[in-house]
């Protein structure tokens, strides 16, 4: 066994696989996923950032797999929509960080003689990577609905949420803007070359945004003074919508109605 993780460790490729592969790694890596995920604590360095993040897309990856007619994952697989640019430059630090890191594992002596040069490089840099902003991606109307020229990996990035939220509470910033997968039934011309009417599912990145007002008993049917903007989706029932409000506002749904004003 002595060998088999010497050619391991000689090769850097599988070095980042270690972690997993070793009997204690995947408690170790589990902990480090909630001490840095759940709690918000930020990692030591960017190379571990890379390695977190590249662990939780895995993850949800083999939790809402992509299937037939349905690339981003089963019907209310939520993503998160972010700033190509901003993780662009996210990417190439944490990358380059992993790349310089290795080079200096191979001799003990210089992690203590630069730690302290690492630690100001990454602060540095930390300071001008910024927060994340999201907000070049919104129309300019108070809400979360999107521009409509937007594209794919040229002005955003789908991430799943807990990237999200690791990411948020690293480096601040936001809005946040969450999107869901819908069903639906795909057109006429889609429908032939398919050759069937198989219902499709997708990310709505344009969903309707309605203002949601709130009156019950004590308001005596006058609106009380909340007001937010949720999204509706085009394609899923109302009664989803409904559901989904009730269960953020932590009402139940057999004592709530819905009115169109």
């Amino acid at each position: 066994y002595k060998s088999s993780d010497k050619e391991e460790e000689d090769n850097p490729k599988q070095q980042q696989l270690l972690i997993s592969q070793r009997r204690i790694g995947p408690y170790l890596l589990d902990l480090r996923l909630i001490s840095s995920i759940l709690f918000g604590v930020k990692p030591s360095s960017p190379s571990m950032e890379l390695l977190l993040i590249n662990e939780v897309k895995r993850r949800h990856q083999y939790r809402y797999p992509a299937c037939e007619g349905s690339g981003r994952g089963p019907l209310g697989t939520v993503w998160y929509v972010t700033n190509a640019d901003w993780i662009e430059k996210w990417t190439k630090w944490a990358s380059s960080s992993s790349s310089s890191s290795r080079e200096n594992q191979t001799e003990e002596n210089k992690e203590d003689e630069h730690g302290d040069n690492e630690d100001e490089d990454e602060e540095e840099y930390d300071d001008l990577l910024g927060k994340i902003d999201n907000n070049m991606l919104l129309e300019e109307n108070g809400r979360l609905a999107l521009k409509s020229s937007l594209t794919w990996r040229v002005d955003f990035e789908l991430i799943p949420p807990l990237a999200w939220s690791a990411l948020q509470a690293w480096h601040d910033g936001g809005p946040p803007i969450h999107r869901t997968v819908v069903s639906y039934k795909p057109s006429n011309a889609d429908a032939k070359q398919s050759n069937n009417s198989i219902t499709k599912h997708e990310i709505e990145l344009y969903p309707f945004f309605v203002t949601v007002f709130l009156c019950d008993s004590t308001s005596r049917g006058e609106a009380r003074p909340f007001q937010q903007y949720v999204p509706l989706s085009r394609f899923l029932p109302i009664r989803v919508f409904l559901m989904d409000l009730c269960r953020s506002l932590d009402m139940d749904i057999q004592n709530c109605r819905l009115w169109m004003m």
